[in-house]
C-alpha cells in the first residue's frame, strides 16, 4: 500500500490539537490539589492560565474564532461583574472587589479554552477527557478512604474543606453523564458514579447530597441507562433518601456496620437545624435588609458593610442577585440559557443540579463549573450543527 505523506501544515495542526488537549488533561489531574489557601492560585490555574494565554497569542496574530451567543454573554457578565467591582473598589478600597473580578475574567478564559479545544476536536477531547475523569477520581479515593484526611468528621482529601470536595465530586458525576449522553453507560461508567457518590457521602454536605441525589435520578429516566442499571439507581438513592426523611433511627440500626452511610443520614435529617442552615446564616438578610443593591449590585466585597462579623455570601444564586444586580443576575441566566437552548432535558437537569448547590454555597467562582459548562457549549454546537459524532468509548 502506498504510503501516503501528509502536508507539513496538517502535521502542525494535529500537534497542537494534542498539546491543547493535554493542557486540559493536566488541568483535570492538578485540580484537586489545593496547597495555597483558598481564594489563591492553585497550580492547577497556573497550568490552565499559561494554555489560554499561548492560545491568546496565537488567536492575536491569526483571528479565526467565531464569536458565539454564549462568548459574547459570557463577556457581558464577566465586563458586568468587573465594572461594578471596581466601582465599589474606588469607594471603599478592598481587595476583595479585585479578586472578584479576576475570578470571572480567568473563569471565562477556562470556558472559551475549553469550548474551542472541544469544538476543534471532539473526538480527541472525548478520547482524552474520559480516562483522566477515571484516574483523577481513584486519586481523591485514595486520599480520602485511605489517607482519610478530613476535617473534623467530615472527609476533605485533597481540597481545603469538604465542600469543595463535594462540589467537585458532583461536577465530576456531571461531566460524565454529559460525555456519554446519549448512549448507555458502560459497567465501569457505573463504578466510576458509585466511587463519586461514596465521596459525597464522606463529605457531608448536604446541599450536594440533595443535588447528586436528584441528578442520579434524572439520570436513571434518561437513555444513558438500561431498564436494570436505572433499577438499581432508583433503589439505591430512594432508600437513603426516604429512611432518612422518615425513619433516621431505623436506617441507623439497619446500617450501623456501614458508618459513612449512617454519616450521611444523620446529615440529611440535620437540614435546617444547624446554624448556618438558614437565611440568615448564608446572608439571604441582605436582599431585603440593602435592597437597594438589587439595582445596581453591591459588588463581592466590602463585607463589613452589612455585618458585624464580616462574611461573604454564602449562596452563588444570592451573589449574583445581591452582588451584581438584578441586571447581572439576567445576563448569568441568559448565558446559561444560551448554552443550554439545543441540548436535550438530562443537560437541563445536570446544570439545575450544580446550581441548586449554589443555593447555600458558593458555586459561580469554582473553576471546574465553567470547565463543565465549556464541555456543555461544545456539545450544543456540535449536536446543533450535526457535523461531528461524538464517540462513547
Amino acid at each position: 500500500m502506498q504510503h501516503i505523506e501528509l502536508p507539513k501544515f496538517m502535521h502542525i495542526s494535529i500537534s497542537g490539537t494534542k498539546l491543547l488537549v493535554l493542557a486540559l488533561q493536566l488541568y483535570i489531574v492538578t485540580s484537586i490539589f489545593y496547597i495555597y489557601p483558598s481564594g489563591y492560585p492553585q497550580p492547577a490555574d497556573l497550568i490552565i492560565f499559561t494554555a489560554i494565554s499561548i492560545s491568546f497569542v496565537f488567536f492575536l496574530f491569526k483571528p479565526q474564532w467565531r464569536i458565539t451567543l454564549p462568548m459574547a454573554l459570557g463577556l457581558s457578565f464577566a465586563l458586568c461583574a468587573f465594572t461594578i467591582n471596581m466601582t465599589h473598589y474606588a469607594l471603599h478600597p478592598d481587595k476583595h472587589f479585585f479578586l472578584s473580578s479576576l475570578y470571572y475574567v480567568f473563569n471565562l478564559g477556562v470556558f472559551i479554552y475549553t469550548y474551542r479545544v472541544f469544538k476543534r476536536a471532539p473526538q480527541t477531547f472525548a478520547r482524552a477527557i474520559i480516562p483522566i475523569l477515571v484516574t483523577v477520581v481513584a486519586l481523591e479515593c485514595f486520599f480520602v478512604f485511605a489517607l482519610n484526611i478530613t476535617d473534623g468528621y467530615r472527609a476533605t482529601g485533597t481540597f481545603n474543606n469538604p465542600n469543595q470536595l463535594a462540589y467537585w465530586a458532583l461536577l465530576s458525576f456531571c461531566l460524565l453523564v454529559a460525555m456519554r449522553y446519549p448512549q448507555p453507560l458502560k459497567w465501569f461508567d457505573y463504578i466510576l458514579i458509585a466511587a463519586l457518590l461514596l465521596v459525597e457521602m464522606e463529605s457531608l454536605s448536604k446541599a450536594a447530597l440533595v443535588s447528586f441525589f436528584f441528578a442520579i435520578l434524572c439520570l436513571a429516566f434518561s437513555r444513558c441507562v438500561t431498564y436494570i442499571g436505572r433499577g438499581l439507581l432508583l433503589v439505591g438513592c430512594l432508600s437513603v433518601m426516604v429512611f432518612a426523611i422518615f425513619s433516621v433511627q431505623s436506617i441507623t440500626k439497619t446500617f450501623s456496620a456501614a458508618e459513612n452511610i449512617q454519616k450521611t443520614v444523620t446529615r440529611l435529617a440535620s437540614i435546617g437545624k444547624d446554624s448556618d442552615d438558614n437565611l440568615a446564616g448564608r446572608g439571604y438578610n441582605r436582599l431585603f435588609e440593602h435592597p437597594q443593591y438589587l439595582i445596581l449590585g453591591a459588588g463581592e466585597g466590602g463585607y463589613e458593610r452589612f455585618a458585624v462579623k464580616p462574611f461573604e455570601l454564602h449562596s452563588g444564586i444570592a451573589t449574583l442577585f445581591f452582588s451584581y444586580g438584578i441586571g447581572g443576575a439576567v445576563i448569568f441566566g441568559l448565558f446559561i440559557f444560551s448554552i443550554l437552548r439545543h441540548l436535550p432535558p438530562i443537560y437541563w437537569a445536570l446544570t439545575f443540579a450544580t446550581m441548586l448547590y449554589g443555593l447555600t454555597h458558593q458555586n459561580i467562582r469554582f473553576t471546574y463549573f465553567w470547565f463543565f459548562l465549556g464541555v456543555l457549549a461544545a456539545i450544543a454546537d456540535i449536536r446543533y450543527t450535526g457535523k461531528v459524532k461524538l464517540i462513547n468509548k
